[in-house]
Order: C-alpha cells, then structure tokens, then sequence
C-alpha cells in the first residue's frame, strides 16, 4: 500500500512541489541579480514588481493585493494558486528611489502604522526603536530629528552605534509612530549629528526639505553625503569643521547658503552650487583651502563677509553680474596667483560694494589679479 498520510505518494509530491518552488525562487532571484547589473547594482521597488509578474514564469505569478504595504510584504501566488512565496523570500535588499517616491513613503506609513508599539522606520523598511533618535513634534503629522531641545546639550540625536566602515548602524528614519500617531520626518534640526566623529558617510532620506543649524558640526570624519533634491533649505554651521568632506551637491530649489556653513571644510575640493541660489551667507567657505572649483550661478545677489576667506586653492573665480550686494573681506588672504573675474565695468560697481579700499572695503587683504570683464 503506497497511500495514506505517510505514504511514499504523498511524500514525493512533497518532494516535487518544494523542488517547483525553489526553482521559481532561483529563477526569480537570477532574473533579479540580472536587473541589478544591467543597472549598476540598483533595483526599484517597481522593477522588482514587473520581475515577479513576468509572464516568463510557469507559475505565471501575480501579487496578492495587499493594500498600501511594501512589495516585500506582499505573496507571490501562481495563477493556480498551488504557491504561496513570500516576496521578502526572494528578495529583501533595498530599493532604489523610483520616479515616485510618493508612493514608497505611503507603503511605509502604511507599514509603520501596522506596528504595535512606539518605533520609527527608515526608507529601506527597516523598524527602528524608538529611542535611537531624538525627536520633535513639528505640526499634526510631523517632526524634526533634533539634537537641540529647549536647553542646548551639545550632543547629537543619535544614539545608536557606527560601524567600522563610518555608517549608523540605524539610519535616519522618514517615519516615527508615537502615540499611536504616525508623524513624517521632514526637518534634520539643530545639532541632529552633531560632533559624530566616527561617520564617515550618510544618505539623507528625501522626505527631509530641511537641513538645520550645526547638523553635521564637527563630523570630522564624513566625507561622503547623499543631499536629496528634497532639501530646500541648508541652516549656518550646518558642515562646520567638516574636514573630511572632499565634494558635496547641493540640491536644486535651496536658496540660501548661511553663514559658517562649510566654515574650515579644509578638505573639500569641489562644491556643485544650484542655480537657484540668491545669496551666500557670512564666512560661508571661510578657510575651505582645498577647494579648487567653485561656479557662482547668475541669479546670487549677495556675497557676505568673509564668505571666501582664505580660499587658497582656487585658481579664479566670477562673480556674476547679477552680484548686487558683496560684503568686506569676501577674498582676504587671497595671493598674487588667484584670479577674480568681475562682470562690471571698474567704474560702474553696484553700490552695494564697498570700494573704499580701507577695512571695510570688499578687496580687504586682497593681493588677487582682478578683471574687470566689461570694461
């Protein structure tokens, strides 16, 4: 007799159903190691979407309707529905930013939200307890990651751990449930990391529009950060003594860089400037003497005081003739072999430049060439 419940039957169409769904899992996780190397190693959340729901499947898989959840939280079931497959079976790496990132914020509200005690979740899916991050109700449904409160303490939001390779063990997070209340992370407040001196580098997640006061103050050893096109806005001090940091974009839409922002950043080379940029604040690349390529977009109105103190390691620079407003000191403690193109005739400087030549003049302990480009 070769039926019955521990029959070898049964047994073998065990066997050939868990041979079945191994192979739609190698199969699938082939097709999506392909994905990734036909885009340098990236994967979008809709691109492994389309991957399982291939018609080159036996199983002609779809995806269960799960709400608003990750696809990770999702189950690949076969048109018969004999396989049930887990997603987060096959994959469960991160995903790149999709041309909607809408809609993974939403996902991962929705995932959060499902989470029965106080957490945070950070743009991979990942849960994250809740007293890694410091925090600050903003409004109805959102709030700041903050390392000032009331009373500054001089110590970061961050309590958590860095690895050996300079990253937070627990990113920045986009979502917090406190209270049985989602909030969205939209600013990265003042001192938010502060004085971490073991990071190396960091992504900021593009829920954040704001980057605050001494964010990132003496990180001494980051020299590699991710700006997303989110931010609108970079406080002063922000990368205040940031020496490792050796090249940075800022995001298109910020306006203003404030004062001190990359203050003694001795090793940055290379700052890409958006061009809707209006101003640059006080001291804002005072002593940054690495920097060797800097563009002033034509749309910067004002130049503070200071803002290019000791620059030595740029060559030249233009100010363009949109510059209506330049402060003392802008170049002190530039040399003979530095080159400062100017967009205006000599005699006819904008009257917010100080020409006096004394203290208060805007070529005050200047020794640079200077080109009067429309003269």
């Amino acid at each position: 007799m070769i039926t019955g419940d521990n029959g070898i039957l049964k047994r073998a169409t065990e066997a050939k159903e868990k041979s079945e769904r191994l192979e739609i899992i190698e199969t699938a996780q082939i097709d999506i190691a392909g994905k990734q190397i036909q885009n340098d190693g990236s994967l979008s959340e809709e691109e492994l979407v389309e991957i399982l729901t291939s018609s080159e499947y036996n199983t002609k898989g779809t995806l269960s309707d799960n709400g608003e959840e990750s696809v990770l939280d999702k189950i690949l079931t076969s048109s018969d529905g004999q396989y049930q497959i887990p997603v987060s079976e096959i994959y469960n790496g991160p995903f790149t930013q999709n041309e909607n990132p809408g809609n993974v914020l939403e996902a991962l509200k929705t995932k959060i939200s499902k989470e029965s005690e106080d957490c945070m979740i950070d743009e991979d899916g990942n849960i994250i307890p809740i007293n890694v991050w410091r925090y600050q109700i903003t409004g109805e449904d959102t709030c700041r990651i903050v390392g000032i409160l009331d009373d500054y303490d001089g110590r970061a939001a961050y309590n958590g751990s860095i690895t050996s390779d300079g990253k937070l063990e627990y990113e920045i997070p986009v979502y917090i449930k406190a209270g049985n209340k989602v909030y969205q992370v939209t600013e990265l407040g003042g001192a938010a990391l502060y004085a971490l001196g073991e990071l190396k580098s960091i992504a900021i997640p593009n829920n954040v529009t704001s980057i605050g006061g001494d964010a990132f103050s003496y990180c001494n050893e980051l020299a590699e950060i991710i700006i997303p096109n989110s931010v609108t806005s970079i406080g002063s001090y922000a990368f205040y003594y940031c020496k490792s940091l050796i090249e940075i974009t800022i995001p298109n839409g910020v306006t203003s860089i404030g004062e001190n922002t990359f203050y003694n950043c001795t090793g940055l080379t290379k700052i890409t400037i958006p061009d809707s940029l209006t101003s640059i604040g006080y001291q804002a690349f005072c002593y940054c003497k690495s920097l060797t390529e800097i563009t002033i977009p034509n749309g910067v109105t004002s130049i503070g005081e200071n803002a290019f103190n000791n620059c030595t390691g740029l060559t030249k620079i233009t100010i363009p003739d949109s510059v209506t407003n330049l402060a003392f000191s802008v170049f002190f403690g530039w040399t003979s072999s530095q080159i400062i193109n100017i967009n205006f005739k000599e005699n006819e400087l904008p009257s917010g430049w100080n020409t006096d030549g004394g203290s208060f003049s805007w070529k005050y302990g200047c020794n640079a060439q200077i080109n009067y480009l429309e003269d």
